[in-house]
Formats: C-alpha cells, structure tokens, sequence
C-alpha cells in the first residue's frame, strides 16, 4: 500500500510540473511570439530608435577611463543602418550637435553605446558626443538631412544608479529602470512608467483667450477627439494623467483675498546691508488654467496654457510666467530658491553668517520649459507661447527678487525661434534708426527688487542717456511680472547681448560675431594674445597705435571709457565688460574690429576707491588682470587717444548728460512706474540684515521701507547727475593736470 500511494504521488507531480511547464510555455508565446506593440515608425524610414538612457554617470566608463552620460541606440530591424552623418542632439535648434564619424554602423538587432560628456574624448571604438545630459530635456536623432528619426526626454529628476528606457512590455513606452543595462535588451524591472506624450494627440481648445476681463465668467475646453479624455491644472504644473480630470465649465473669477500659494516662499538665505522680504498679505492674482488631452494612455505633447485676469488694474505690459512649480521652489531641483545646496553649506558653516554667496539652487544656470503671455497696457497679447526659463545676473541672483531669463527656441517647444512682438514699444531700434521687434532672448531685470538700485531704473537710464552717443546699449521697458498666477513685482524689459543682439541692430551675419563678458572666456583669447603683443609696443609712435586700431575700434574704446570714468561705474571690471567684434566684409560693423559692450550700470556713482579714472590711470598695480586695462594704460601714452579721451569726457558732462536734461529724462521714467510702485513695494518689503543693523547702529545708515527708499534714491541720483560735471572737471585735472584743464576751458 505504502508503494502504490508513493506511485500515485510521483503521478500527480508530474502531471503537476508539465501543467506548469504548458502554462509558461503560453506565456513566453503570448510575450514572444503573439504580435507585439511595434517600434514607432519616422519620416527617416530607418529602424532605428534611442533605447536606453543614463544620466548619472552610471555604471559605464568613458573612453578616457571617467564615468560619463550615456544613450544606447537600437537597430531593431534585419539589415545593418549606416549613421554616416546622422545628427545627435539636445537642441532642435542645432539637431547636428553631434554628427557620426564615417564608418558607424550598427547591424540589425544590434546595440550601439554614445557617450555623452563635454569632457570626453572620442576614439574609433568609443563615440562620444561634446554635452552632457541634463533632467527634463529632449534628445533627438535625425539622419542626414535633419528628419527625425527618434527622439526621447528625460524625466525633471533622475535618481543615481536609475536609467530611462523603453518598457520591455511596451516598446513605444518609456519608463524608469532599476538598473541600467548598456548594449542589450531592457530586461530589468522597472520603478514607473514614464507619462506618454505624443504629437498626434491634439491639445484641447479654449473657449476664450487669455487676457483682462471686467467679469467672472465659465471656461469650456474642448476635445477635437470625442474619445479623448481632458486633464487640466490651475497651480502652473504640466497636466498629468493624475490631474483634474475636465468634466464641467472651469469657473474664472476674481481670487482677491485668496491665501498667498508661492509668494511667500523663502527664496534667499543671504543678507548682506539690507535685502527684501516677501509679504504674507495676498497679492493680485491671476488664474492659469493649463490642458492636455489623452487618448490610449496618451497625452498631447503641447499643453495648452491661457492665464485670465479678472479686472486687472496696471498701466504696465503684465508678463504672466508659467512654468511647474517644482522647476522653481524645489528644494532639490528649484532655480529660485536656495534648496539642499544651502542647506548643505549651513550644515558644514553653522556658524558663518552668510554675507557672501555660498551654494545655492538658484545659481544653477538650468533652464526649465515655461509658458510666457505678454499683454501691453491696453490688453493686446502681444505674445503667448512656450519658452525657456532661466535665473539670470550675479549678484542679483541671490536677491529674494531675482532677475529672469525667457529664451524662444524649438528646443523648449516655441513656436518660433523669436519673440515676434514689439515688445519695447518701439523703443528698440537699430543702427540705422529702424524698429527691432523680433528677439530670441528677453530678460526680465529687477535690480534687486530695489534694493542695489533703489530706483529700480539706473542702468537702463543712464544706457537711455548714452544711447545717441553709444549705440551698443540695451533697449528698456518696464512691466509687470506674474509668476503661475501670482503678482511678482516690477520687472524690466531688457535685450541680451548675443549673437541674434549684433546681426539686428548692426546688420552683420550672427554667425559671424564673436563676443566675451569675461577675460578668461575662451573667446577672449585672441584679444588678450592681441593686448600682449600691444603692450611690447610704443604706443606713442602713430605707426604703432594704428596698427591697434585695426584691431580694436579706438573711437568705441575712447567713448566706453569715457562713459564708464564719468558715471564712476562701481561695478566696471570683470564680469561687467564685455567686448565683440565680426568678420563680416563688406558691412559697416563687419570690419573684425574689437568693440565694446555697454554693461549694467546699476553702480554708478559708486567706485568704492573714489574716482574710477584716477583708479585706472594713477594706480597702475590694480587691476592689472584685466588685458583691456592694460591697453588702455599703454594708449594713454599717445597724445591723439588721451587728448580725445578728455575732451569726450569734458563734452559729456555739456550733452548727454547735461544736468538739466538729465533729470527731465528721469522724470519721465520715473512718472511712467510710478503708478506701480505703491504695490511693487507692499509685495516685496526691505528688511536689515547683520551688517545693516550694526551700521544703523551707529548710524551710518537709517531704515526705510522699500518705497522711501525709492523715492530717497531718485533725489540721490538727481543729485549726483547735477554735481558730476564740475566733479568730473576737477578729477581730469587732478590725473592729467593743466593739459585737462585747458581743454576744459574749451568746453564748459
């Protein structure tokens, strides 16, 4: 008995394991073997798709033995491709980044590994593209003649050891990958899939426009799919398929007295004399409403964005700036706010005040997909779509009230590669006298807020002074800012300095200009090897100081430097000269000569050693790293540039800045912001820091509050337009004696 129940037992777990055996053998055939989700075909017509991506330096090594970024492509089809030529990218702006070496070719099921690193170097068995991967961007591949052939974007954060690939159940799904898994098939498992998003999945349709509105009134969205599902934020945050599912008109209303969501967010650590503070009172406030449709598990690419305000009451253009929350205040990964880098300092420096600028989030130079409207004073929107944002200046970065940065390119979804809008009213002209109303970059410059320049206009005033005699300025418009919804304070409107900045206003091919705001920039090489074979030069003999000025514009040079010693610039060297030239024949500026940049002027009247000029030429042991220094001290020695020097600087004080016209000028600035300030200054609130409560102490210095100080700065800078032609007389004499005075006499 005890044999046969032993027989019987071995029967039924064989039966058993070949029920098991079947059961796998059906799966592995419904995986394997059962039509599978195809690979996504493109216009290129190449079997090839971006498979796998790491951009934490894991767990592969460069060619140089380092650990670098990497992206796995794969030939899923039979016959091998050729990516002679074929393009590599983080930018749809410049899809060739990256061009494959003649000879790469990938076979058919085969993988191929790019590494992706600024430092690397490439050999023939290891490629190597110049740029590192970044969270939240897109890569592209395309062939030969730009078409797409595939494209993947990584997600806003990447944890360490982690890789994005493509669902090894879903190949035309991306997800988050346990573990890398370079040069084969993405058989880890995986932590979440990646949100879907897809060209051909239209955005919804809004029943009105964004915009100003007398009343509240209901918003309507609207599918051009009837399948399509509609999912919609109101916090600033890209649309998910966990947001607000849309079943019912949106209300729009007046949110007066509604609670403070992002304004009183902590966003500086730093306190030096004074700083500000946000105000706990709720601000103004607009509504953002922002959607997406999904069909499949399938969400549209673009996210339509529209910003309503509800009897808005500024004699400003209001710029309303949209963009995830988390891009921003984060404490790991926000560009506005101080975040871990801070926190990390404090804990290693808990007890060193934090005077100076330690780490901090918002001097990351990332830049994060934003929506930007501009509406003028009269409602027009004069501009609405998607954009780059950034955290721009130095200093001014770790203000509370930070300057920003809103560039147009494909790269971050624009629709075009400008801001197409007349923008400065018609302040923005070129060289000869022409509107410019087309930009890639706009800047939106506060000045601290107030705090470095109380009248939240210096630099652009004074530009605007200098502007009939110095065309390479920065044009000026002041506005409103809105950050998702929410009144952030008075911003400038400001141009940038970059190659599209040249090409417009003096008509010379962008590609053609060079230009540097820092001596140790790599384009400033060839003009710091130039000042040192000047410098071994007698710059007193005319054959020798023409010869620099086929190489640098003398004329500029004698002007910038006229301007810069007359304001007593005290923020004049390093990062706030810049110069450019361009090679481009035949046009006026065209001539690659050296020219310099008019730079943020936010300091003038400041030069902590008294008198800028006599700093330069009678202190000849200061500022001796700085090469356009060096040849100013040597062209001083030729009695054509000083005498010009002097009599431009004697003449200045007599014209663009004469006293009286001067100060008509700040008038009119100043009465055109006004009507803003009172609010501007509620929203951001002056405090002291360390320094500024030791100074009052001893009163040095007296608190104000923010709009005091506005007015307080505008009779301080009135007045020292109006005493800074006799000073400047007496400071040429001073440095150059009875040869300035004689040429003053001539002028004043």
């Amino acid at each position: 008995m005890k044999r046969l129940l032993t027989k019987r037992h071995r029967t039924r777990l064989l039966t058993a394991a070949f029920l098991l055996l079947a059961a796998a053998a059906v799966v592995y055939g419904a995986l394997h073997f059962l039509p599978q989700p195809s690979y996504p075909a493109n216009d290129a017509g190449k079997t090839l798709v971006i498979n796998e991506i790491a951009a934490k330096n894991l767990p592969v090594r460069n060619a140089n033995g380092g650990l670098s970024d990497w992206v796995e492509l794969y030939n899923y089809g039979d016959a091998p491709v050729e990516l002679d030529g074929f393009g590599f990218s983080d930018d749809a702006d410049e899809p060739f980044r990256y061009t494959f070496p003649h000879g790469t070719t990938i076979e058919g099921g085969a993988y191929l590994i790019l590494y992706a690193d600024a430092n690397g170097t490439q050999t023939a068995k290891k490629l190597c593209a110049p740029f590192g991967l970044r969270a939240d961007e897109t890569l592209l591949l395309t062939d030969t003649n730009g078409r797409l052939i595939d494209k993947a974007r990584l997600p806003a954060t990447l944890e360490e050891g982690t890789a994005v690939g493509r669902n090894k159940n879903d190949c035309r799904e991306f997800a988050v990958l346990t573990t890398p898994t370079p040069g084969t098939f993405n058989h880890s498992a995986i932590y979440a899939p990646l949100q879907q998003l897809s060209e051909e999945v239209a955005p919804p349709a809004f029943s009105a426009d964004g915009g100003y509105y007398d009343a509240p009134f209901s918003l309507t969205l609207t599918a051009d799919d009837p399948d399509a599902v509609i999912y919609y934020t109101t916090d600033g945050s890209e649309p998910t398929r966990d947001s607000e599912t849309y079943d019912a008109p949106i209300p729009i209303r007046s949110r007066d007295g509604e609670k403070n969501r992002y304004a009183g967010i902590e966003t500086s650590a730093l306190y030096y004399r004074f700083s500000l503070k946000s105000n706990d009172t709720p601000v103004y406030k607009g509504t953002v409403i922002r959607a997406k449709c999904c069909k499949n598990n399938v969400l549209s690419e673009e996210t339509a964005t529209q910003t309503y305000f509800i009897r808005p009451h500024y004699s400003l253009p209001v710029v309303s700036v949209v963009t995830d929350p988390a891009s921003l205040f984060d404490e790991d990964n926000g560009i506005y706010v101080p975040g871990t880098k801070m926190k990390l300092w404090k804990k290693y420096n808990p007890e060193t005040p934090a005077f100076t600028a330690p780490p901090q989030m918002h001097y990351s130079d990332a830049t994060v997909d934003a929506h930007a409207e501009i509406y003028d004073t009269d409602g027009a929107c004069l501009f609405s779509g998607s954009v780059g944002l950034s955290i721009s200046g130095n200093t001014t970065s770790y203000q509370r009230c930070k300057n920003l940065g809103m560039v147009c390119s494909k790269k971050y979804g624009s629709p075009a590669s400008a801001f197409r809008a007349d923008v400065f009213d018609g302040g923005c002209v070129n060289a000869q006298g022409k509107p410019i109303t087309s930009f890639r970059t706009i800047r939106l410059r506060t000045s601290g807020g107030g705090v470095y320049d109380g009248t939240m206009l210096k630099d652009a005033y004074l530009q605007t002074l200098a502007a009939p005699e110095y065309p390479f300025t920065l044009a000026y418009r002041p506005a409103v800012v809105f950050i998702d919804g929410e009144y952030w304070g008075i911003h400038n409107f400001r141009e940038k300095y970059e190659n599209e900045y040249f090409q417009q206003h003096f008509g010379v091919n962008r590609k053609s200009v060079t230009f540097f705001k820092n001596d140790y920039e790599e384009a400033a090489a060839p003009f710091n090897r130039f000042v040192e074979q000047a410098e071994k030069l007698d710059l007193s003999v005319r054959q020798n100081y023409d010869f620099v000025a086929q190489t640098v514009d003398l004329d500029n040079m004698i002007r910038y430097f006229a301007i810069e010693c007359y304001l007593n610039n005290g923020d004049f060297c390093g990062k706030n000269v810049g110069l450019w030239r361009a090679d481009d024949a035949g046009k006026p500026y065209g001539d690659n000569r050296w020219r310099f940049m008019l730079y943020d002027l936010d300091a003038a009247f400041e030069f902590s050693e008294g008198e800028l000029l006599k700093e330069i030429v009678c202190n000849t042991d200061s500022m001796t790293e700085y090469a356009y220094i060096r040849l100013f001290r040597c062209l001083l020695k030729n009695d054509t540039f000083r005498t010009k020097l002097i009599r431009t600087i004697c003449e200045y004080g007599q014209t663009i800045f004469a006293p009286q016209a001067a100060s008509e000028r700040l008038d009119k600035m100043l009465a055109v912001v006004a009507p803003e300030m009172r609010e501007h200054c509620s929203r951001w609130q002056m405090v002291r820091g360390p320094v500024g409560r030791i100074l009052e102490l001893f009163g040095a210095e007296q608190a104000q509050d923010l709009y005091t100080h506005w007015e307080t700065s505008q009779d301080t800078l009135r007045a020292q337009m109006t005493a800074r032609p006799e000073k400047v007389r007496q400071v040429l004499t001073d440095v150059f004696g009875e040869e300035a005075e004689a040429i003053a006499q001539t002028v004043y």
